[in-house]
C-alpha cells in the first residue's frame, strides 16, 4: 500500500508544480492585459495553454492510478481526488509510514486547493477586464 500511497504523492506533487507554472504565467498575463501588451499575452496564453495541457495528461495518471472497484482503488481515489475532509478518516489501521504519506498527501491538497483559488481569482479578474475593454 505504501507504494500505492508514494505514487499517488509523486502525481499529485507534479500536478502541484505545474499548477504553480500555471499560477505564474497567469499572473504574468494579467500584467501583460493590464500594460496593453497584446503580443506578450499571446505567447503567455499559448504557454498557459500547455501547461494546462500537462495538468490534463497529469491528471488522467492519477485518474488511472486510483481505476477500479476494489476498497484499495476507492481508498486511493478518495484520498487523491476526493473531499478533503474525507482524508482524515483514511487513518485508520495504518502504518506510520502509510499515515506519514497520507498526511502528506493531505498537506499537498490543501497547498493545491489554496492555489487553485488564487488562479481562479485572477482569471476573474482578467475575465471582467477583458469583458469591459470589449
Amino acid at each position: 500500500m505504501s507504494a500505492d500511497l508514494e505514487t499517488i504523492l509523486i502525481y499529485l506533487q507534479r500536478r502541484y508544480n505545474i499548477l504553480r507554472e500555471v499560477c505564474s504565467l497567469t499572473e504574468e498575463l494579467a500584467e501583460a492585459v493590464e500594460r496593453g501588451d497584446t503580443v506578450s499575452a499571446s505567447l503567455l496564453l499559448d504557454m498557459r495553454g500547455e501547461q494546462l495541457q500537462r495538468h490534463a495528461d497529469c491528471e488522467e495518471q492519477i485518474i488511472l492510478q486510483t481505476a477500479g472497484n476494489s476498497l484499495r482503488a476507492r481508498y486511493l481515489r478518495d484520498l487523491a481526488k476526493g473531499p478533503l475532509k474525507n482524508v482524515k478518516s483514511c487513518f485508520k489501521g495504518k502504518t506510520e509510514q502509510e499515515k506519514m504519506l497520507e498526511k502528506r498527501i493531505e498537506d499537498l491538497r490543501c497547498r493545491t486547493e489554496k492555489l487553485l483559488d488564487k488562479i481562479r481569482r485572477i482569471d476573474g479578474g482578467l475575465n471582467r477586464r477583458i469583458s469591459k475593454n470589449r
